[in-house]
């Protein structure tokens, strides 16, 4: 029976009389015979696999032990993941490519795994289609996946899941420019170039868990299944599928992009063009037709064509890792230079705003915080270094003009150590770069922040002087390399800046404060960004308010602590006194007479709370001018008594 006016009319009293949750209607398939019709399918079971009608069986007697809505389910996944999903919309971005139409030919398993492989490629990037950058992956070749993978007669016989991502693991999948898709049979024919635009998976495994498949899909990607299609099935044109009326005609394969507990379905995307169903998707009740009996899970990816296959930087927002990456090469978002003050919470924080570039100018004569991140996209667990440099906007073309010209970490590192668990994810060093950039002889120049990534699979060393051609290629055809152009900004330029050593032994409560002895009106900051002390070391800028203060904070200090604090000071309106000091200072608070060293205290009255033991100071003599000079007094180093807590 083909599929006319008059099957939809007998289909549609049916369904009004049972009071479905789906609607049938005039789609794509509308007229079709027969025929026609069956060519739309093509799952057959591999070898060992349930047949259509044991899929069935399992289906109908899981959906018995499925809790209806509102029903808390039950065992070891219960409440691990959401009561739905849609990978076409998580937070208003979508990871599923668009709808596409197989034709009168049994190709479906093709589709179904090129739409799920899309789908997992995308989630495990964190790349959706409307991101900057989202359309420099491709959609796959299902016709070399059918015509290549099962052979060039298949058409009338159809295929299974498990043999096309066999096929994906062992030989990979091109783009559909490489081989566009035609319905009907045909040979493999990629193009000259072929080998070199291959997406592949690692491995794959099977599901059989519906707790498992939902918690695959809420936080992997899609997945491949495969149902019995019976012939109502071609008249559905929106709502909750399930069987009924009309006998089975064959099996299908689809991929799987999400589910909704509340009206207890899975979401599918369908190979029959956008004309049907709601535009090319549809939902089927769990249970219904072998939906949910098994499903196919990739576990990994091997190569992601057209990316890098390592840890990388972005030239900017639009880059994903693609080789070349797209113009322009001089802003990274992936260099921040981020003011005077470190981040409580790099990491965290410049994570969240990935997608988004939140550098700032460079603060003229004044130490910078420049944090970096990188996103891994090799295969798997991947550690690497971060390097960065500064060089002049008018020399960068000369390598051995600027390479020497490293910009180390707060701490003085000559790097800053990155390390990833798994594709995809974003890595930010704890450590922040620290630069005072020297003042440009040219006021029209500016300065580049050059920063390059080094693992042991990609050395990427600094190239020698070349031509601009060189430098171009060196940093468009290499992920491993960021660049961005940074001016210099006057911004609350402090009167003098210095840095102190801290240097802890053991875990210890420490005052970290500046003592300001008769610097009435001026203002004073100290600042440090290394992870350990909670809070951090910071003192935001301070006005200071009598002859003889301390600003300052109490701190948890980890045991083998050890880091510059940066001291900001700001001259106020009038003459500094003579004999006025700034100190910083570092206490050991006493808090009670019972302490074992409460008779070694000093009662600061009303510069502290408590008592206190004085374990560190670095005294600096203001002057009124622009400079200060520094006394002889050692950096601060705690030593603190070994019997302290």
């Amino acid at each position: 029976m083909a599929l006319d006016s008059a099957f939809l009319a007998n289909l549609e009293a049916e369904l009004k009389a049972a009071g479905a949750k789906w609607t049938a209607g005039q789609t794509s398939l509308f007229q079709m015979s027969e025929a026609e019709l069956k060519r739309r399918l093509g799952y057959v079971p591999g070898p060992g696999e349930p047949t259509l009608a044991e899929r069935e069986a399992t289906s109908a007697s899981r959906k018995k032990e499925t809790p209806p809505p509102g029903v808390p389910a039950t065992g070891p996944l219960a409440g691990t993941t959401p009561s739905a999903w849609d990978w076409r919309n998580v937070g208003g971005r979508n990871f599923i490519s668009s709808i596409k139409d197989q034709g009168s030919c049994g190709s479906c398993v093709a589709f179904g795994t090129a739409a799920a492989l899309e789908g997992d490629v995308r989630v495990a990037t964190d790349v959706a289609l409307s991101d900057p950058g989202g359309g420099a992956l491709p959609d796959l070749s299902e016709a070399q996946l059918f015509y290549c993978g099962a052979g060039a007669n298949q058409c009338s016989v159809g295929w299974y899941p498990s043999a096309a991502l066999n096929y994906a693991r062992d030989t990979g999948v091109v783009p559909d420019s490489c081989f566009p898709y035609s319905a009907g049979n045909q040979p493999c024919n990629l193009c000259s170039n072929w080998q070199n635009l291959l997406t592949r998976i690692s491995a794959w495994h099977g599901i059989s868990s519906v707790a498992d498949m939902k918690a695959y899909l809420s936080s992997r990607g899609p997945l491949i299944t495969a149902f019995t299609v019976y012939r109502d099935f071609f008249g559905y044109s929106g709502g909750v599928y399930s069987h009924q009326s009309g006998e089975a005609v064959g099996g299908h394969c689809v991929a799987c992009v999400g589910y909704n507990d509340s009206i207890q379905a899975w979401l599918c995307k369908n190979s029959w063009g956008s004309g049907w169903g709601e535009g090319g998707y549809f939902w089927i009740a769990y249970g219904q037709c072998g939906i949910d009996a098994y499903m196919w899970a990739v576990d990994g990816l091997a190569r992601i064509y057209p990316l890098y296959d390592d840890i990388f930087m972005r030239d900017n927002l639009a880059d994903i890792g693609q080789v070349p990456s797209p113009p322009p090469a001089y802003y990274s978002p992936d260099i921040i230079p981020y003011g005077d003050l470190p981040v409580g919470d790099p990491v965290t924080f410049f994570k969240s705003n990935y997608g988004q570039d939140v550098g700032k100018d460079i603060y003229k004569g004044q130490y910078n915080y420049i944090y970096t991140r990188a996103k891994n996209l090799a295969p798997g667990p991947k550690a690497g270094k971060i390097y960065l440099y500064f060089s002049r906007a008018s020399l960068l073309l000369w390598p051995s003009l600027w390479s020497a010209n490293a910009i180390q970490t707060e701490q003085g590192g000559a790097s800053a150590a990155v390390s990833a668990q798994g594709l995809g994810e974003v890595v930010v060093p704890e450590s922040a770069f620290l630069w005072q950039p020297p003042p440009l002889p040219d006021p029209q120049d500016h300065y580049c922040l050059v920063s390059r990534v080094e693992t042991d699979t990609h050395p990427n060393p600094i190239p020698p002087d070349g031509s601009i051609t060189d430098f171009a290629q060196y940093v468009m055809c290499n992920p491993a390399v960021g660049w961005r152009n940074v001016r210099l900004v006057e911004h609350d330029t402090p009167s003098l800046q210095f840095r102190v050593d801290l240097v802890v032994n053991e875990a210890v409560k420490l005052y970290i404060g500046l003592a300001a002895t008769d610097l009435d009106g001026c203002s004073v900051q100290f600042a440090c960004g290394v992870k350990g002390p909670n809070p951090p070391l910071v003192l935001d800028k301070t006005l200071v308010s009598g002859p003889n203060v301390i600003y300052g904070i109490f701190s948890d200090v980890p045991a083998k602590f050890s880091a510059p604090i940066t001291v900001s000071y700001w001259k106020g309106s009038q003459p500094v006194n003579p004999g006025a000091t700034l100190k910083l200072v570092a206490f050991y608070p006493i808090e009670g007479e019972a302490h074992p060293l409460a008779a070694y205290a000093t009662d600061l009255e009303a510069l502290l709370p408590t008592k206190a033991i004085l374990v560190g100071e670095f005294i600096l003599k203001i002057v009124d001018s622009k400079a200060g000079s520094v006394s002889d007094a050692p950096p601060a180093e705690p030593d603190l008594p070994p019997k302290a807590v």
